[in-house]
């Protein structure tokens, strides 16, 4: 509850306080986050220093039952030059954001790759609506064959983003979209494509083989993820056995027991 949060920030807050060094200074900037100014001549000294304050927050967790993981965005200030200290902020905080969420990832530290990363993520996000309306993910399928009879058994559909400089290759889209939520809309407008490509099918007189899609995590937990396929099915009157669910890797990790 909102006391035992307090009781929580404060403790974490008196931690960060005992590892503060003479000419170094820390703040509470809101509700679960803390700025700190530290100095170094090594980043590993740093790096040390989080770790230090990561074990005794894992050691208060052993006090309640909870679990409480840092997250920690670090934005090096090299000497002797001028600087912005609310880029220097923003760095720290967008590093960090790169970061919550992975279990196991402690820290994150700012550097020109992760900057070149975070404006080509930026700019995919800026073209990804218009994308979707002017249909320029493409669905490609994989045929697959019964190791048995060699015999073609369905196909796996894939997507790619084809856009007009060029394709988008799912390890620069894919990621990102299971992070900022558009790929549940990204998966329910390739399932409608392949409903459309199967009634197709049918209608020509042909007998389709089933066509395999995934699932994200992000779908797993939309309540009404179940209710949605099968009216998307019915409503290209498809028979429901010709369109398979696969779990996505980042789903099946996040939910084992699925």
């Amino acid at each position: 509850g909102y006391s035992e949060g307090n009781y929580i920030i404060k403790h974490i807050w008196g931690m960060i306080k005992r590892q503060i060094q003479p000419g170094e200074a820390f703040s509470h900037k809101r509700a679960d986050e803390f700025m700190l100014f530290l100095k170094y001549d090594e980043i590993s000294e740093v790096t040390d220093r989080i770790e230090k304050i990561d074990i005794e927050v894992k050691n208060l967790k052993k006090n309640g039952n909870y679990e409480i993981e840092l997250s920690v965005g670090i934005c090096e200030v090299k000497p002797g030059g001028e600087f912005d200290i609310n880029k220097v902020i923003d760095h720290a905080a967008i590093t960090k954001g790169t970061i919550k969420g992975q279990h196991g990832k402690l820290y994150a530290i700012y550097n020109d790759n992760l900057r070149k990363k975070l404006l080509r993520e930026k700019e995919i996000e800026n073209r990804m609506e218009q994308a979707i309306r002017n249909h320029e993910f493409v669905v490609f399928y994989q045929p697959k064959f019964s190791a048995a009879s060699k015999e073609l058994v369905g196909a796996e559909a894939l997507v790619r983003w084809c856009a007009e400089d060029g394709m988008i290759y799912p390890n620069e889209f894919i990621p990102l979209f299971e992070k900022n939520g558009f790929i549940e809309r990204l998966d329910h407008y390739v399932w409608e494509v392949i409903c459309k490509y199967l009634r197709k099918w049918i209608d020509e007189g042909l007998k389709p083989n089933p066509i395999s899609v995934n699932i994200s995590r992000v779908d797993l937990y939309n309540p009404g993820i179940v209710d949605f396929i099968i009216g998307l099915v019915d409503k290209y009157s498809v028979p429901h056995e010709l369109l398979q669910l696969e779990l996505t890797e980042t789903a099946y990790m996040d939910n084992p027991q699925v």
